[in-house]
């Protein structure tokens, strides 16, 4: 798919999940976040207040439920912190699942040159509760793991007297692995529910089974996607600086301004990320899956 001039690009027509699967598709990141780019600054300040908006959203829910502090026990932490934490991420997810579905609406919209407004949308609250629904789910079964081996460390007791620091980083891996395998084999799972009006276990698994025919391009435009997130920036950062202070890159997390600043303009420079991300995700979807219902 390519952009020429000023004019929008042409979509395939809309293909059935076992057409795309049998015949084929081809993934390209690099234009897929030229065409997105050329989507968002056609509308710059409208994509960026939606998703500043929803921001703003998961902020102040943040703020309302704040994590749960560990404390020390396996039994509590597995009764207790972990469930807190896993249903403040589904919150938080679902938010933000509905923020770039609406923004890839939005992008479909523009690229068919219909009106850019994002109420339709949020006003459909089926399509929202679907949404929400799916984010949960795959928080549940893609974070859970990841979640509970980042508490190893700190539960006390018997059982993590016993956790060796090459098995607590093998249980690391075998989660970021199933992480990273469910997180882009499900990249599409909203936009199809949004576009084909489907069962949350059917978008999953048309999400899954489109990606897993090319899973390794698929995975490297979800970097692609990730890397359009400051916030992958500030974990990247704080990593490297974990493992060598002197590297200097606090800077990545803005870390020289006072506390509101920083929290302001990281404020800002996510919402930035999410519209780009959002445009990017829309372009993607129209390509492999065809022309979305939304916008015929």
């Amino acid at each position: 798919m390519l952009l020429c001039g000023m004019t929008a690009p042409l979509f395939p027509a809309s293909r059935h999940i076992e057409d795309i699967v049998d015949d084929g598709y081809d993934v390209t990141p690099l234009q897929y976040l030229y065409s997105g780019w050329y989507v968002f600054k056609s509308h710059p300040i409208i994509f960026w207040a939606v998703a500043l908006l929803l921001g703003l959203v998961n902020e102040a829910l943040s703020r309302l439920w704040p994590a749960p502090l560990s404390s020390g026990s396996l039994r509590t932490e597995l009764l207790h912190t972990l469930p807190i934490e896993m249903a403040r991420l589904c919150l938080f997810h679902g938010v933000e699942a509905i923020l770039l579905t609406a923004i890839a609406v939005m992008a479909w919209k523009r690229l068919e040159n219909h009106p850019l407004s994002p109420m339709p949308f949020l006003k459909d609250w089926r399509s929202l509760g679907s949404i929400f629904a799916c984010a949960t789910v795959i928080t549940v079964v893609a974070w859970a793991p990841v979640i509970f081996v980042a508490s190893l460390p700190s539960i006390g007791g018997a059982i993590a007297a016993r956790l060796t620091l090459p098995l607590i980083l093998g249980l690391s891996l075998i989660g970021l692995i199933l992480f990273l395998y469910l997180m882009v084999s499900y990249l599409f799972s909203y936009l199809i529910l949004v576009d084909r009006r489907d069962r949350i276990w059917n978008a999953l698994e048309g999400s899954r089974r489109v990606v897993n025919r090319h899973w390794w391009k698929v995975a490297a435009f979800f970097v692609v996607l990730m890397f359009l997130n400051v916030e992958s920036y500030c974990l990247f950062g704080s990593a490297l600086e974990i493992l060598s202070p002197g590297l200097g890159i606090s800077w990545m997390c803005i870390s020289d301004m006072n506390g509101g600043q920083a929290a302001f303009v990281l404020l800002l420079l996510t919402a930035l990320g999410r519209a780009i991300s959002g445009c990017v995700l829309a372009v993607a979807y129209a390509d492999i899956y065809g022309t979305p219902t939304v916008i015929e």
